[in-house]
């Protein structure tokens, strides 16, 4: 099942140009399985995505992509913005009081924006001195693929993902039609509910691709 475990729409994300509509239609056309929407520090009401997943007959699940101190971190299985989210050790908790996921979202941005100029030699010290920031420490995964993301800047994501041995997911990080179902994340079983979306991300087996 192909998933796209990362997009935004307006206006919950006040920086995208897709409506949830736009975004649903255009995933299911391009051919995924299931659509998560990750807004900034935003959050869904299930009732909302219920309706959703009625009106189109397509899986959608909801996230928010939180504004970290560490920098972005994309979170399943929490239902409201609660202040003080901004310190990751406070988000860690409660995500985990609530039996949630934590995915590092383009961990090069922010922190690491001189890697899109750097010297690929440079990139595996680059990549060594960065494993112990405490974001690397506090998530489950790493978004390893970001659909916005240069080459050098998800490789630089892959290598700390693998020098910290945590599982690796795919987003398209969509903010506009042309974004959509660039990245994605494949798991090998059918998923049709948000528990059952963070049990598999739990469980380490999948994979990020890329779709175009």
């Amino acid at each position: 099942m192909i998933i796209d475990l990362h997009n935004h729409t307006f206006p919950k994300s006040d920086d995208s140009l897709l409506s949830p509509d736009d975004l649903i239609i255009n995933a299911k056309k391009r051919g995924l399985d299931g659509i998560c929407i990750t807004d900034h520090d935003q959050f869904w009401n299930p009732t909302e995505i219920n309706e959703l997943q009625l009106k189109y007959s397509f899986p959608v699940f909801p996230g928010s992509e939180i504004t970290t101190e560490e920098g972005h971190v994309i979170v399943f299985g929490l239902n409201e913005y609660i202040f003080g989210m901004h310190n990751i050790k406070f988000l860690s908790e409660i995500v985990k009081n609530n039996s949630g996921f934590m995915i590092a979202a383009h961990p090069y941005r922010r922190r690491f924006d001189s890697v899109s100029q750097m010297d690929p030699s440079k990139l595996e010290i680059t990549s060594i001195n960065s494993k112990s920031d405490l974001i690397f420490k506090t998530v489950d995964a790493i978004e390893s693929i970001n659909g916005r993301g240069e080459d050098i800047q998800n490789i630089f994501s892959e290598k700390i993902c693998n020098l910290l041995e945590l599982p690796s997911t795919g987003g398209s990080d969509s903010h506009k039609l042309d974004d959509i179902a660039k990245v994605a994340t494949k798991f090998s079983t059918k998923i049709t509910s948000l528990e059952e979306l963070i049990s598999q991300l739990k469980s380490g087996i999948y994979e990020p691709i890329l779709l175009k």
